[in-house]
C-alpha cells in the first residue's frame, strides 16, 4: 500500500482540513483534542512503520488484536 500512495500527505491534509473546519465554525473547545488525537494517530502510524524492530510485548500492548501476536 505504501508504494502506491503517501499516508503522511493525506494524513496532513485531512488534519489541516479538520481544523479549518473547527476554526471556520468556531469550535475552538475542540481545537487541543483534536489536536492531540491527530498527534496519537501520528505516533500510531509510525510505531506501525516500525512494527519489525518492537519486541513482542510491545506489540500485544499497542495491538487492538493481542492473539494475532502469538
Amino acid at each position: 500500500l505504501l508504494e502506491y500512495a503517501k499516508a503522511e500527505g493525506e494524513g496532513f491534509k485531512f488534519a489541516r482540513e479538520q481544523f479549518i473546519y473547527l476554526i471556520k465554525n468556531e469550535n475552538y473547545f475542540w481545537l487541543p483534542y483534536t489536536l492531540g488525537l491527530t498527534l496519537a494517530k501520528y505516533a500510531g502510524y509510525k510505531l506501525g512503520l516500525m512494527e519489525d524492530k518492537l519486541p513482542l510485548k510491545l506489540k500485544k500492548y499497542f495491538s487492538m488484536h493481542r492473539k494475532f501476536w502469538k
